[in-house]
């Protein structure tokens, strides 16, 4: 059996609420849930948090799994709305995008090949909420504008517009220490 006729044997006993096929989903992608959640809220309980909240959502609504993305891609989707709703709750604050902004920006990438990892990892904790998860769906995650604006429910310019002020706030921060 190859990889995707497995993944939809385990789609279909998940739907009929077979525990052992639950278990083997959630073994399967509990790591690769986590450590995105973990990249958006920066916590480990919290990221805990949202990796159950992500699974009792994708048990709860395997139904409406349409296979017209990867099973991994619809996940991804629960997690990072999950992530970013515990974000909100924790700091109890709402995302704020500016809208009034060109689609096309100048691309620039983060070059600081001398930059210790541990260095980057504290700078990118120091960014926002928003900021850090622009980076993460965009350079993590490699997702497009166009899906990050589906996500987020922006419009693409927004996407676009927040990764750009993300790579200059995390070149700044980088810059004066």
């Amino acid at each position: 059996m190859n990889p995707d006729e497995q993944v939809d044997e385990i789609i279909k006993m998940v739907k009929a609420q077979d525990r052992t096929s639950q278990n083997r989903l959630y073994e399967r992608y509990k790591d690769s849930i986590y450590t995105l959640a973990k990249r958006i809220v920066k916590d480990d309980q919290l990221a805990e948090q949202v990796l159950q909240d992500t699974f009792i959502e994708v048990f709860k609504s395997i139904g409406s799994f349409k296979h017209q993305s990867s099973l991994y891609s619809w996940m991804r989707v629960i997690a990072v709305r999950k992530s970013l709703r515990a974000l909100k709750s924790l700091v109890n604050e709402i995302l704020t995008w500016d809208d009034n902004v060109p689609d096309k920006l100048p691309h620039e990438s983060i070059s600081a090949p001398d930059v210790e990892t541990e260095k980057l990892e504290k700078a990118f904790m120091l960014l926002s909420p928003g900021f850090r998860t622009i980076l993460t769906l965009y350079f993590m995650e490699d997702m497009s504008h166009k899906e990050i604006s589906e996500q987020l429910n922006i419009a693409i310019g927004t996407s676009k517009s927040q990764l750009h002020h993300a790579k200059i706030r995390l070149k700044e921060i980088l810059k004066n220490g």
